[in-house]
């Protein structure tokens, strides 16, 4: 029996009996076959129409951000998640509409598909990073977890030395605005919602009950958006930082309040109005009361220039000076 696939280019042969010893491992999900259909991965992703298939095969027609000579395939795990591998940027399960890349070993939703291929960090001098497929035994620098092998993280090496830092994605975003507060000496980054989808999911979480744990009040900060300090270690519930309720900022006329999360319409698409960078709409954000919701801020925007200083100013010196002598050694001889 011979059935065709629309992501091969050749009829599929059915093959009822294994030969003994043989090694034969599913080009789709690449587990070990061990029962005798082994086309099964190939008709459980064929589409039941003609119109289906081919709006498919167009969406199939990617590269893969590591190798432009690596493309992509498209699978669409309609019914249930893939439970055999997470998708390699959120750490969640697949399903729905996937791109797997068969040479780097990686399977990422098609939602995930959009982060940058370079971002700049303060932290770091502004100096370039950029997504990489990650190996064995590495560990991100902004929350400790481990970084799954497969998984896309962003990756700093400074020009020809041998020394990286290595980070989740979501973990990366999260380091491009600071606060200082009289809470603690050092600048703290927020870590919101997108990170709590990823730190559910890390096996030190699922195992650890005090993997983050909030060192004022010395309560959980799982599942909830929190603010940590990379030099410290430490993690700090919004109350406990404490993040003012109401607050006057220098970059609008009227006063703002904070709330937990802000979707002023279905487009999304949601942008700070000072900093005019892109934001996560289930954050925590200062919002304008008297504009009605048009005038929207991270809180990292408001509060810096509160405080009269350049967003980030004072929190990208110091912890340059940090990475530079922890991370970086002979990093400010080069």
């Amino acid at each position: 029996m011979q059935i065709e696939h629309f992501n091969h280019q050749h009829l599929l042969q059915f093959f009822e009996v294994i030969e003994k010893d043989e090694n034969i491992h599913c080009k789709a999900c690449y587990l070990e076959i061990t029962s005798q259909a082994y086309v099964k991965c190939a008709i459980s992703t064929t589409p039941e129409h003609e119109s289906q298939r081919l709006k498919e095969i167009q969406r199939e027609s990617r590269l893969c951000f590591s190798s432009q000579d690596h493309k992509l395939s498209f699978i669409n795990f309609r019914h249930e998640p893939y439970v055999n591998f997470k998708c390699s940027v959120c750490c969640l399960a697949i399903l729905g509409p996937t791109y797997k890349c068969d040479d780097c070993r990686y399977v990422v939703h098609e939602s995930c598909l959009g982060f940058p291929g370079e971002i700049h960090l303060p932290i770091l001098q502004g100096s370039p990073l950029y997504p990489v497929v990650i190996g064995k035994g590495h560990r991100c620098r902004a929350c400790g977890g481990t970084l799954d092998p497969y998984s896309i993280s962003y990756s700093y090496c400074y020009l020809q030395s041998q020394y990286y830092l290595n980070f989740h994605l979501r973990c990366a975003n999260s380091l491009k605005r600071a606060i200082e507060s009289d809470s603690h000496k050092h600048p703290i980054f927020y870590f919101g919602t997108e990170c709590q989808e990823l730190f559910a999911n890390m096996s030190e979480m699922l195992t650890t009950d005090s993997f983050f744990k909030c060192d004022k009040c010395n309560k959980p900060c799982s599942g909830v958006p929190f603010y940590r300090c990379l030099i410290c270690d430490i993690n700090l519930h919004l109350k406990c930082v404490p993040i003012p309720h109401l607050i006057k900022s220098k970059c609008h006329i009227h006063s703002f309040s904070l709330k937990d999360c802000f979707i002023e319409d279905d487009s999304g698409e949601y942008y700070c109005d000072v900093c005019e960078e892109e934001r996560q709409p289930n954050d925590h954000v200062y919002y304008c009361e008297e504009c009605d919701g048009l005038f929207v801020a991270h809180i990292e925007c408001v509060l810096n220039q509160v405080e009269g200083t350049e967003p980030g100013a004072e929190a990208s010196s110091n912890l340059q000076s940090y990475f530079q002598k922890n991370f970086l050694p002979g990093l400010e001889q080069m």
